[in-house]
């Protein structure tokens, strides 16, 4: 399938993104060499006025002394530099001691920098309030702890705001073992050697659980052990709880950009059943952002499989519970993981072909080795066993997705309309 590509005319309209990455040469931005093992960027709260920044140290690292204390401060030149100590935590199967610090009171739309004590410069963006210009960001899911640089690396040429990853981070299953413990220093080794452009910007991440942060690793053994507490959810799937500030407990969650774009990010049967306290959750954030001019749901298991067959339970629970709910708030896209394959399914409304529906794409094959997809199924519009990234570029009118192999070319390509 062939369609115009609306971000090459955005940006040859506006230049190379959305929010002008200024660098200021006020601090040494050679970033090639990271002095710390683990950095990880994300929101809690307003992307547009907040930043939660994680950094993670041992005693083998350039930070002998765990460093407790952040400076940031506008990328102008004559902002005054503010400082903030941080919080931190461990847990029993990692090596490492997190220190999290979260920014608030930004100015939108702006880049900041920030340095840990003396270490290496860094910056981040703030997002803005309205969406006068195109904003892009990234989705892929099973990144695997080994593979997932091979794209990792190439979406960077697309100055992505932010990178929502589908579940299946490191495929440690809990992190129980030091196999698994070696899988996130990998998976986090990773993150820091590709998602920091040459100029030191960071780019976020935007989180979802998978069955392979959970003790089992797979999602049917979980579903009559389910406890809805946070000490159990952090035993049962340890690194997803520790490592990412968002969404947090319970386990699912929602950002919201301005009035532009929200993303409910749940959670798949993995720490949380679907139907239930969740998918009445749901029902009231997406009654609330009515007015929001995209929603686009983030979650693991798909709803329509590429690969594995669609009578699986939890297949049909989504459908059942949570596909209404997203065909009341006229969502355009949702994002999927799961299968290791490339989907999208033609628009789906009701559980029928219609072009008033919804596009589903997936399908978390973002580094874990692809799977053979079937591309026949009534409900699919394009599939592969292709390792992809989707590359998502909204505006006041329209959603794009531009789907990229491994190499970076286009895999596929497609619009939506804002109902």
């Amino acid at each position: 399938m062939s369609v115009a590509n609306p971000r090459r005319e955005f940006i040859a309209a506006v230049g190379t993104g959305v929010v002008g990455l200024t660098v200021g040469g006020c601090l040494d931005t050679d970033t090639a060499d990271h002095d710390l093992p683990a950095l990880v960027l994300t929101w809690q709260r307003d992307p547009t006025t907040t930043m939660t920044i994680d950094w993670h140290v041992d005693s083998s690292g350039a930070f002998v002394d765990d460093p407790d204390t952040l400076e940031y401060r506008a990328d102008d030149a004559e902002s005054d530099w503010r400082e903030l100590s941080s919080s931190s935590h461990s847990f029993d199967q990692y090596d490492r001691r997190i220190h999290r610090v979260e920014l608030t009171g930004l100015e939108p739309g702006t880049t900041y920098e920030f340095q840990v004590e003396s270490g290496s410069a860094y910056r981040f963006r703030t997002m803005p309030v309205r969406l006068d210009d195109p904003l892009t960001f990234a989705a892929g899911g099973d990144t695997d702890a080994s593979d997932w640089d091979r794209i990792a690396s190439e979406l960077l040429a697309y100055d992505p705001e932010f990178l929502v990853i589908g579940g299946d981070f490191a495929y440690a299953d809990g992190g129980t073992s030091h196999d698994s413990l070696e899988r996130w220093h990998r998976w986090l080794e990773t993150a820091n050697q590709e998602l920091i452009d040459e100029d030191g910007r960071v780019v976020p991440i935007v989180s979802a659980i998978g069955n392979h942060e959970t003790r089992n690793g797979y999602y049917h053994e979980a579903t009559r052990q389910l406890a809805d507490t946070d000490e159990w959810r952090e035993w049962y799937a340890p690194y997803f709880y520790n490592v990412f500030a968002f969404p947090g407990h319970p386990g699912y969650g929602v950002l919201d950009f301005g009035e532009y774009l929200s993303m409910p990010v749940l959670d798949s049967n993995h720490t949380n059943t679907i139907d239930g306290t969740q998918t009445e959750w749901l029902e009231d954030v997406l009654e609330e952002r009515s007015e929001t001019t995209h929603v686009i749901p983030a979650y693991h298991v798909p709803a329509w499989p590429s690969h594995r067959e669609i009578e699986l339970d939890l297949d049909q629970r989504s459908q059942f519970h949570w596909c209404p709910l997203f065909e009341r708030a006229d969502v355009r896209f949702a994002l999927e993981s799961h299968d290791h394959t490339f989907k999208r399914t033609h628009p789906l409304l009701e559980g029928e072909r219609d072009e008033d529906g919804i596009v589903y794409v997936g399908d978390g094959c973002m580094g874990r080795p692809p799977r053979e997809a079937d591309a026949d199924r009534w409900y699919i519009d394009e599939a592969s066993g292709t390792y992809n990234c989707h590359i998502v570029t909204i505006d006041e009118t329209k959603a794009h997705v531009e789907t990229i192999r491994a190499d970076g070319g286009t895999l596929d390509e497609v619009s939506r309309d804002v109902v």
